[in-house]
């Protein structure tokens, strides 16, 4: 049989024995090294992120770590590692061992300002006028008001009626109109101005600088407009003598009563700019000259056509040139009578039928080019040295009364001759095409211009 004291003790001794190999419980794994996820970090300020602690050995016993910014107000860290980027700059986010402050690992942080993205772009004016050369800069409104891309690209089309460039400085360059777009870098907003290129009249002309109409006649002035794209080319007509004689707004003039009136028409642009005409409204009955000398025993005929010989008006109603009145000049510019009388171009297109009576008639500068094609057998309209000599040696030889100016000097007495066409020079205002002829047979040319206040000679044809 055992001893039961015996057995008791063993194992009592056993216990003890099992108490002296492990008096503190398990043994501490010691931390060696800490890194962070993220040793550097490029932000925007109000960006936020954890900073992630890697340990070794990865089951070390004591893993705490102390968090700290060397800028808070640039980067903050709260004790888990989360951060926050506040404002534009640099901090460095460090944890640090708890066990053993040589085991740190820190984060370089690199913080900018957030980025402000466009969302939309609008333009100072929706329309823009200029007149041709002006120049005007347009100006734009980003929204957000300061985005962190602000650049902007400007276009135009077409580029033959205004240009624009990177400033957004717009030239008008022809009337017409143009489309200017504005374009954002970021995020490729547009916004448009569409421009209006306009161009003021700087002249008008009238197709005559005055009128001699017999009470109920009417005529129309005919305006041109200088320069022709003008782009407001309304005109205002008015008379100052209304009862004298009227003008509508398509530039008709009425003769009502005898009498003087102005017609002038002004542009509606705002240039300033008008034109006017002498209107002198004579009597029905009163006619224009009173006696016209028409020889018909001295001709000259040249192909299909035969010319007269100058014409003579004697006692016409206004036996004074001014200037501004139309008819026969005064007898003194006459130089000797058997030169004919000299004319006005206004008297010679507006009395023609009086002055080259029944089957006569004004010639055309047409019908001076048929003189030109019949004597040179040609296609052109160039009188020329043989042409010259054919009239030197006919009827037309001897009537060289050169021509008077509107101040009443002579011009080439004697020299040259000067005959008026019924024909109105296009290319120039107020003048008409005439033939001219040198004494010498040098040169006779039926395409020259004069102007209509000069006195020239006057043959008819048929």
């Amino acid at each position: 049989m055992k001893n039961p004291t015996l057995a008791a003790l063993l194992i009592a001794a056993s216990i003890v024995a099992s108490c002296k190999e492990d008096p503190q419980g398990p043994t501490d794994i010691p931390l060696e090294k800490i890194e962070l996820s993220d040793p550097t970090l490029a932000l925007e300020v109000g960006d936020e992120q954890t900073l992630e602690v890697v340990f070794t050995p990865a089951d070390a016993t004591n893993r705490e770590v102390e968090w700290v910014s060397n800028d808070p107000a640039t980067v903050s860290v709260d004790q888990n590692g989360n951060i926050e980027a506040l404002k534009p700059g640099n901090a460095t986010v460090t944890a640090t061992s708890k066990v053993d402050d040589t085991i740190v690992a820190s984060c370089v942080i690199s913080v900018t300002a957030a980025t402000v993205s466009v969302e939309g772009i609008e333009l100072s004016v929706p329309t823009l006028s200029l007149e041709v050369g002006a120049e005007e800069v347009l100006t734009f409104i980003l929204t957000p008001a300061e985005p962190t891309d602000d650049g902007v690209e400007w276009s135009v089309l077409p580029v033959d009626v205004a240009s624009v460039d990177q400033s957004g400085r717009v030239k008008a360059l022809k009337t017409g109109e143009a489309t200017v777009v504005v374009k954002t870098k970021d995020g490729g907003h547009t916004d448009e101005c569409v421009v209006t290129v306009t161009r003021k009249i700087t002249d008008l002309w009238f197709n005559k600088p005055s009128l001699i109409l017999k009470e109920g006649a009417s005529e129309k002035l005919v305006v041109t407009v200088i320069p022709g794209d003008a782009s407001n080319q309304t005109l205002k007509w008015e008379s100052d003598a209304p009862a004298i004689a009227s003008v509508d707004q398509n530039g008709t003039v009425v003769a009502l009563v005898p009498g003087e009136a102005t017609v002038t028409a002004s542009a509606q642009d705002g240039s300033g700019v008008s034109v006017s005409c002498d209107v002198t409204v004579t009597s029905a009955q009163d006619p224009f000259f009173k006696e016209v000398s028409f020889r018909t025993d001295k001709t000259w005929t040249v192909g299909a056509q035969t010319w007269s010989d100058v014409v003579m008006a004697e006692g016409c109603r206004k036996d004074t040139f001014d200037g501004g009145a139309t008819g026969a000049y005064k007898s003194d510019c006459r130089q000797n009578g058997s030169y004919g009388d000299l004319f006005s171009w206004t008297a010679v297109s507006e009395n023609g039928d009086v002055l080259c009576p029944d089957e006569w008639r004004v010639p055309t500068a047409e019908d001076f080019c048929t003189l030109d094609k019949t004597l040179n057998n040609s296609a052109g309209c160039e009188l020329r040295q043989g042409a010259a000599a054919a009239l030197y040696t006919t009827e037309w030889g001897g009537e060289y009364s050169g021509r008077c100016t509107t101040t009443g000097w002579m011009q080439n007495i004697g020299n040259m001759g000067y005959y008026w066409s019924s024909t109105p020079d296009t290319s120039y205002p107020n003048a008409a095409i005439y033939l001219y002829m040198a004494r010498a047979a040098g040169s006779v040319n039926p395409t020259a211009n004069s102007a209509y206040d000069f006195g020239q000679q006057l043959r008819c044809v048929k």
